[in-house]
């Protein structure tokens, strides 16, 4: 199936239609795949009656669908079954009040388009006509696909496409939104039109975290820039602890946490002693060890080629960066509280700067935390060295360029005829020419100049997490179980508010369901998928040290090898990217709440820190410089985008269904009417998650399938 890839700015016009229900088939007829019986025990949401319809809601193309308010929450409304046919309906998507482009923005827009169009004509990424897919043999696509060889861009970057076909070329503006990248050009500039700049994104500077929280609520007020989106600054308990720990579980980052190993716990226990805080050492000596939880963040250096001790700062000398570590508590009821932060892990943690929270439950009183300077500074470092982790591993590399490595070694496998092609293709839809945008622009001219890490550093930090990425230990499941959190367990209380689990489980397990019905219809046994050699030939291009280079991906022989091989390339792409890409607005476009650098150095021993007052926080913090303040807010504002209702995962099943039943494939559509189906039911399941979580600000619908990208689209 294709996918319409005409995006227009600020109005688009589409139309919705409904699925015909002409197989009436239930979710549980396909068959599971061979050998996997593991079931876990998630209840389903009751659905609406048999032949019940709902309308879909036209919906805003913004990121605030995934940051709904609890006050003003309504269930999504979803339907069984659809009728035979629903009426055309044509509807102008608009965000609601969005301030107009002005014609000074667009002459600054195009000044900078022109500034990059050579460059992009020269590396062959520069938009062509589309022209429709003529049928490819293998000799031809292994010619139009080839591999970057390693170690021949500049900078270094993990294996990747060297040139995207003319057929494939994605421009600019059909990535992204048209006011979001003026915006973000314009911050790119070393110096913008103050006049400009001031009617782009307003008074951005201010001496006092009020006087940020005041200029964020007069950004929401006019319905500005990053104002036209909800903002963690909205919230006056943004810097609370619990605010803190929930992040862990659904902010932008619920990919690392995992479970404390017995020698963290025996090493911040003994930091605890030292420091004569008896307290803190009982409670962590006395509690039951899986309680505890860590963000561990210390390997930064090693994994960057750094010595042990030596200050990450970048390459000029102003800016800063951290490699905390922080140990968590997960209460019975569900509550994860932060008790220990590791501001910079250098060394070991008895050399390193150890602050403990003076509050040991999370129902202490909170009265105090506002002021609590030198604990607020110390999460300010955990934030830091989450912006790295979030940005350059779990975003960029885990989804971006792992997805990019199987595309290409697919593409040089697989003709359109086979059934992996056409399983996977709608799943790449934009992701090539994203990527080379983000290795060409996002990454040298916006990343790097905002991050505390010289740009050695950086680029290194990068390659070392395409080496250390495992294809089939990043399975769900196993993820899952590795860190603490075994998918049978899920349904405790104290789990209750992880939500991302508790939904990728389910997800992991209908997109199983889904494929394994697929295959089931074109492998007659394991032996067929043994000996296909398109399947022989993606294993080694992903294997091949002039390729993928990625030896954790599996030697595929089996049906089940193979369901969960092409799962995890759709998991990526579809709800890993979504669940870490679109909250990155709501949390990281209010700068103070998660920097990328420190423009201070650190403190050196617990004295100083514990002397630090709301004057040396205001110090380390960005707001001191224009450009970096303006890139760290407009990056997420421009990559949290929302997708149009045409490139969700619920429309490529839709899509895939219409394409099966005009070929006559019956297996196919009917996998697809299940896929649908699953697809409308797990909303209902997510939308329970959500709203059983104790945090009842923003609803978790980040998720949500009739929302959710198909593709690395953005």
């Amino acid at each position: 199936m294709g996918f319409p890839t005409n995006i227009l700015s600020g109005i688009r016009s589409f139309s919705i239609s409904g699925r015909p229900s002409a197989l009436d088939t239930p979710p549980d007829s396909h068959p599971p795949t061979p050998k996997f019986t593991k079931t876990y025990d998630f209840e389903d949401a009751a659905l609406p009656p048999s032949g019940t319809v709902a309308t879909a809601p036209a919906q805003t193309n913004s990121s605030k669908r995934w940051t709904r308010n609890f006050t003003s929450f309504k269930p999504i409304p979803r339907a069984n079954k659809l009728p035979i046919s629903m009426p055309t309906i044509s509807i102008l998507r608009h965000i609601p009040n969005a301030p107009p482009v002005s014609e000074d923005l667009v002459k600054v827009f195009q000044f900078i388009e022109e500034r990059f169009s050579e460059h992009f004509k020269n590396v062959n990424f520069e938009p062509a006509v589309k022209k429709l897919k003529e049928k490819r043999d293998i000799k031809t696509l292994r010619e139009t696909y080839q591999w970057q060889q390693p170690g021949s861009t500049n900078p270094p970057y993990p294996p990747c496409l060297k040139s995207i076909p003319d057929d494939e070329q994605t421009g600019l503006l059909e990535i992204f939104d048209l006011q979001r990248l003026i915006d973000t050009s314009i911050a790119l500039l070393p110096f913008e039109p103050p006049l400009i700049g001031y009617r782009a994104f307003g008074a951005w500077r201010a001496g006092t975290m009020a006087g940020l929280e005041a200029r964020m609520a007069k950004l929401r007020k006019q319905h500005k820039n990053i104002g036209t989106e909800p903002s963690i600054a909205n919230r006056p308990d943004w810097y609370s602890d619990a605010v803190f720990g929930q992040q862990s579980f659904t902010g932008p980052n619920p990919t690392s946490i995992s479970n404390a190993s017995a020698t963290w716990i025996e090493e911040f226990a003994g930091a605890a002693k030292k420091q004569g805080n008896e307290n803190m050492f009982a409670l962590i000596s006395t509690s039951d060890p899986e309680s505890f939880f860590i963000q561990d963040y210390s390997y930064f250096r090693d994994a960057a080629g750094a010595f042990p001790g030596a200050t990450l700062k970048s390459d000029d000398g102003k800016r800063f960066g951290t490699a905390a570590v922080t140990l968590l508590q997960l209460s019975r009821t569900g509550n994860l509280h932060p008790l220990a932060i590791c501001i910079d892990y250098t060394v070991s943690l008895e050399q390193s700067v150890v602050i403990f929270n003076s509050r040991l439950r999370p129902t202490d009183p909170t009265k105090g935390e506002k002021d609590d300077w030198s604990w607020r500074y110390a999460k300010m470092c955990h934030m830091v060295s989450d912006y790295y982790r979030h940005e350059l591993e779990s975003h960029l590399n885990n989804c971006h360029f792992v997805e990019e490595a199987t595309i290409v070694a697919a593409q040089r496998s697989f003709t359109s005829q086979h059934i992996v092609y056409k399983l996977l293709e709608p799943h790449w839809l934009k992701t090539l020419s994203l990527n080379a945008s983000a290795r060409s622009i996002l990454v040298p001219k916006v990343i790097v100049p905002i991050v505390g890490m010289s740009s050695s550093v950086t680029y290194a930090f990068i390659l070392d997490s395409y080496k250390r990425f495992n294809w089939t230990q990043s399975y769900i499941p196993n993820d899952l179980s590795s860190r603490g959190f075994a998918p049978s367990s899920l349904n405790d209380p104290k789990f209750h508010n992880y939500a991302w689990a508790r939904n990728m489980v389910p997800m992991w397990l209908v997109l199983q369901k889904f494929v394994s019905s697929v295959l089931t219809c074109y492998y007659a046994s394991d032996a067929e998928v043994a000996e296909d050699k398109a399947i022989k030939s993606w294993c080694n291009e992903m294997h091949s040290p002039t390729g993928a280079q990625m030896a954790s991906f599996p030697d595929i022989k089996t049906i089940e090898e193979l369901t969960s091989a092409i799962v995890m390339c759709i998991h990526i792409a579809s709800p890993q990217h979504n669940s870490i890409n679109y909250l990155q607005c709501y949390y990281m476009s209010f700068v103070a709440a998660k920097p990328p650098c420190l423009m201070a150095p650190l403190p050196s021993s617990l004295p100083e820190l514990m002397a630090y007052k709301e004057k040396d926080i205001m110090k380390a913090l960005p707001i001191h410089d224009e450009h970096v303040w303006l890139l760290a807010e407009q990056l997420p504002y421009l990559l949290s985008y929302g997708v149009s209702e045409d490139q969700t995962l619920a429309a490529y099943a839709q899509g895939l269904e219409d394409e099966a039943r005009d070929v006559g494939d019956k297996g196919l559509e009917k996998a697809a009417a299940g896929l649908y189906d699953d697809l409308m039911k797990l909303g209902e399941v997510f939308d329970k998650n959500s709203l059983g979580m104790d945090d009842r600000v923003v609803a978790y619908n980040v998720m949500d399938p009739t929302e959710l990208a198909v593709s690395i689209l953005i």
